[in-house]
């Protein structure tokens, strides 16, 4: 018995230490942010992209490893860019007899000091629109062709994605809400 009382007390001994030792070593993660903190790891967090004109580039391009690397890792951030293209636009297309035309309409651009080039990319209409393309191109569709696939461009413009469609006038109902057009009689 009195083997026991002595394991017991070496017991509730370690767990006093560990629990007094934990106190002393506890990592303190900074829980109450004022704005000037905020302020202030943001100002580093954009000087660093400033310093490399490549970081800034990787950022348009939505490849956030750069600002992951120096924001501290308490801080959790939103950052969305608007205005300034991608510097390669994926562009779909699903009327091959079009290809060579789409990619003479899509020559790469020089804007504000670097290029924007395009790659196209098939689609099977079929299987809908995949959400990684950038745009997508209908070149010459029938009226019956917009009404046909009305739900799926409709989804994928839900989804942040631009449609370019290159034709004719035609009055036709999917056609002008796809496009947000109305007719006016003059």
């Amino acid at each position: 018995m009195k083997g026991f009382v002595y394991l017991l007390e070496i017991a509730i001994a370690a767990i006093l230490m560990v629990v007094v030792l934990s106190t002393f070593f506890a990592i303190r993660v900074k829980q109450n942010w004022e704005t000037s903190d905020l302020i202030a790891a943001g100002n580093n967090i954009l000087s660093y992209i400033s310093q490399n004109r490549s970081f800034f580039i990787n950022i348009l391009n939505e490849n956030l490893t750069d600002v992951e690397k120096v924001k501290p890792p308490n801080i959790d951030y939103g950052l969305n860019v608007k205005g300034s293209p991608k510097s390669n636009i994926i562009v779909g297309y699903n009327q091959t007899e079009y290809q060579s035309y789409i990619e003479d309409l899509l020559t790469p651009v020089y804007v504000n000091g670097r290029w924007v080039n395009f790659t196209l990319e098939e689609f099977n209409f079929e299987e809908g629109i995949p959400n990684h393309l950038d745009a997508v191109v209908f070149v010459y569709y029938t009226a019956a062709e917009y009404t046909k696939y009305e739900s799926k461009i409709q989804d994928y413009l839900n989804k942040g994605g631009a449609v370019v469609g290159i034709n004719t006038f035609i009055n036709d109902q999917a056609f002008l809400d796809i496009f947000g057009l109305q007719v006016v009689s003059i």
